[in-house]
């Protein structure tokens, strides 16, 4: 920092004309640039973004364009958003509209900057609007949720309720909001993360009972519907059920699916592990996806069905996801189950 700080100095004096001079384009840079040369701390960045000024990281080359960089969201969008909050479907359009221009994950970093702005009235009009179009708007082409937005839109909710001071109006809105909700993932990512860091005290013991209680009665409603197979997220829904409820419900459940064909596959693909490495995504079934799924099936069960599969309807499982889920189960549980045998 010391020599950053030299060099600085050193660059304007060598293009002042004399001591005076240097001393106020000195005096302008830190005006512009408070920690040129020094260590900024935590949480200055974000006060310059707010503040709309040059020194910010995201602002800077903002400053010297006529444009808003490509992929980037304006200051414009974010005052939109934050007039139309008091209306949930005008918000609601808007999410809609952002994610479809490619600025949604930009809008929720910057919406952070403004939590301290928003009213309990206007913060249930967002969750709300979260709840309702956060698992539209978190669900990837390839039918998987992208973890990134939701997390983000999760992280966030929790944000805003934590800033309301007044408890009661807290979790009354966190009721009323799970009551009505649309959407199932947004709202278990919530009351997962309420439910593991209750030492935060943002609800109480009882509030969080009820709370759970609540989640696991829509997720019964959501799994009751006709077109579950066609939205569900399985894996994410057995986990939260039974993190919440009855073990033995989610386990029940599951169990009645994979007497279905369509069903065994689409577990296996729900269950797959996503890695990073290299480029690209790549997908597999690793030992504790077994370890996960046997908490909800037999997995004997899935075998002999994966086995009648491949032998009487190949075509399910030839390509994409199922035939890489249905390859990696079958040597998997053939490894494990050779393993034991050599143990016996």
């Amino acid at each position: 920092m010391k020599k950053r700080k030299e060099d600085i100095n050193n660059i304007i004096k060598s293009k002042c004309e004399d001591k005076y001079q240097a001393i106020i384009v000195l005096d302008l840079i830190h005006e512009l640039f408070p920690y040129a040369g020094e260590a900024a701390y935590y949480g200055h960045d974000q006060c310059h973004r707010i503040d709309k000024r040059i020194c910010s990281s995201n602002r800077f080359d903002k400053y010297f364009l006529l444009d808003v960089p490509e992929g980037e969201i304006s200051q414009f969008e974010i005052d939109s958003a934050l007039k139309i909050i008091n209306d949930k479907e005008l918000f609601i359009r808007l999410l809609r509209e952002y994610n479809e221009h490619g600025i949604l994950m930009q809008f929720l970093d910057r919406m952070k900057d403004y939590i301290n702005e928003i009213s309990p009235e206007n913060a249930k009009n967002i969750i709300d609007g979260f709840f309702d179009v956060g698992d539209e708007l978190s669900i990837m082409d390839n039918g998987r949720i992208n973890r990134s937005i939701k997390s983000k839109i999760g992280f966030l909710i929790l944000d805003i309720i934590e800033r309301i001071e007044d408890p009661v109006i807290r979790s009354g809105i966190l009721v009323n909001c799970i009551e009505n909700a649309k959407g199932i993932y947004i709202l278990l990512y919530v009351v997962f993360y309420l439910n593991k860091d209750i030492n935060k005290k943002i609800i109480s013991q009882d509030e969080l009972q009820i709370i759970k209680d609540l989640a696991v009665k829509r997720i019964r409603e959501y799994a009751s519907k006709k077109d579950f197979i066609k939205r569900a997220h399985i894996n994410s829904i057995l986990f939260r059920w039974r993190d919440f409820g009855n073990a033995n419900e989610p386990k029940n459940f599951a169990s009645n699916l994979i007497e279905d064909d369509k069903w065994v596959i689409k577990l296996l693909v729900e269950f797959l592990t996503e890695s990073y490495t290299g480029p690209g995504v790549h997908y597999s079934l690793e030992h504790h996806n077994l370890e996960e799924l046997s908490e909800f099936v037999d997995l004997s069960i899935i075998y002999s069905k994966l086995i009648k599969i491949k032998q009487k309807n190949p075509k399910m499982i030839e390509e994409g996801l199922e035939k890489i889920a249905a390859e990696d189960f079958i040597k998997l549980y053939e490894s494990v189950e050779s393993n034991a045998n050599v143990l016996e």
